[in-house]
C-alpha cells in the first residue's frame, strides 16, 4: 500500500531507508547550533520545504543503534518574525503533495498534522500572543528565528521486517502469561521508540491477536511479546527480568515488570513488558519467564508509592 509521506520523502531524494552508520559516514555529525545536541544533518536540494534555518536532522544518543535508520528528523522553517505566517507558509508546501492537515491548538501553540501508517510529518509553533508566560529557552539566544519558526517534526514509521526465521518463532508461539502493556491497544499505525528498533518488529498478519501475550518461541531462542509494538528478544540477549514493587501511598502502587537486554552497540536496554496495579500481581509471571528463557530474575525490594 502506498504511503503519501514516504513517497514525499523519496521525491525529494531524501534518504530515509539508509542506517545512521551509512549517513554519518556521507554527511558527519556535528552539535547542533541553537539546541547543542549531537545530529546528523541531511541536506537535500532542492529542501524538503522552503525556509529551512537548518537541513532535517537527526538526533545523536548513545541509546539509539547505528545499525538501522533513523525514523525521527526534525528542523524549523522561519520566513518572517511571525509565527502563524511561518506556519502557514509551511504548511502549504506540505499541502501540496499530502492534503489538508489535522489542525489543533494546545494552550499556547498550535499543530498541524498528516498521518499515514506509522509516518507522520508535524509542524508546531508558539505565537507570540498565545504566550501566557515567558519561555526561557536558550536555543532562542543562540538563534532568535526558532522562537518564532515553525518547527517540522517529520517521523518515518520504519520498523525492522520480521526476517524467515523470525516468523517461524512468531508462528509457533508458546503463551506464558497475560500482561497490562504500556498501551492499551496493538496498532500497526504507531511507531516505535528509536532507541529499541532491535528488538521491535514491523507489523505481520496476526500479531494483533498476541496482544498482551508473553511467552516464547517453540525451541527457546526467543522471548515474544505484544503491546505497543511486537517485540522479538534473542534470549542470548537477555541479560534479566525484573520486577519492581510500589506498596500504596500517595500512589496506588503496582508493579512493573521488565526485561534487560544487550542492544546492538553492548548498551543495555530495558524494555517494559508489563504493569499491574497489584505490587505481587506481576512475581509470579516474571518467574515462570525466567524458568522458561534461563535467565535470572530480579525482584526489586518493596518501595512506597510517594
Amino acid at each position: 500500500m502506498s504511503n503519501p509521506i514516504h513517497a514525499l520523502l523519496d521525491a525529494a531524494g531524501f534518504p530515509w531507508r539508509e542506517t545512521r552508520a551509512a549517513l554519518a559516514g556521507r554527511y558527519g555529525k556535528r552539535v547542533h547550533p541553537a539546541y547543542r545536541w549531537e545530529g546528523i544533518e541531511v541536506p537535500t536540494a532542492p529542501p524538503l520545504c522552503e525556509g529551512l534555518i537548518w537541513p532535517l536532522s537527526a538526533q545523536v544518543f548513545e541509546q539509539i543503534s547505528p545499525a538501522f535508520p533513523a525514523t525521527r528528523f526534525s528542523s524549523v522553517a522561519w520566513f518572517f518574525d511571525d509565527a502563524r505566517e511561518n506556519l502557514r507558509r509551511t504548511e502549504r508546501a506540505f499541502d501540496q503533495a499530502l492534503g489538508p492537515s489535522q489542525r489543533s491548538e494546545n494552550g499556547n501553540s498550535l499543530k498541524r498534522e498528516w498521518r499515514s501508517g506509522a509516518a507522520s510529518i508535524e509542524l508546531i509553533v508558539w505565537p507570540a500572543d498565545m504566550q501566557r508566560f515567558p519561555i526561557n529557552n536558550p536555543a532562542h539566544g543562540r538563534e532568535p528565528r526558532v522562537k518564532s519558526g515553525c518547527h517540522v517534526a517529520i517521523e518515518t514509521g520504519w520498523r525492522p521486517d520480521v526476517t524467515a526465521e523470525e516468523l517461524v518463532w512468531v508462528r509457533a508461539f508458546s503463551a506464558v502469561g497475560r500482561v497490562g502493556g504500556p498501551s492499551t491497544v496493538y496498532s500497526p499505525d504507531i511507531a516505535a521508540n528509536e532507541s529499541q528498533l532491535e528488538f521491535v518488529r514491523a507489523p505481520i498478519p496476526g500479531a494483533a491477536s498476541l496482544f498482551s501475550q508473553v511467552g516464547c518461541s517453540a525451541d527457546g531462542q526467543a522471548l515474544i511479546f505484544c503491546t505497543d509494538q511486537l517485540y522479538l528478544v534473542r534470549t542470548g540477549d537477555i541479560v534479566r527480568f525484573q520486577v519492581s514493587r510500589l506498596r500504596p501511598g500517595k500512589g496506588s502502587g503496582g508493579a512493573s515488570l521488565r526485561v534487560e537486554c544487550r542492544g546492538h552497540s553492548g548498551v543495555a536496554k530495558g524494555l517494559t513488558i508489563g504493569r499491574s496495579d497489584d505490587p505481587d500481581g506481576l512475581t509470579d509471571l516474571a518467574t515462570r519467564l525466567s524458568a522458561a528463557c534461563r535467565r535470572p530474575l530480579k525482584l526489586e525490594p518493596y518501595d512506597d508509592d510517594t
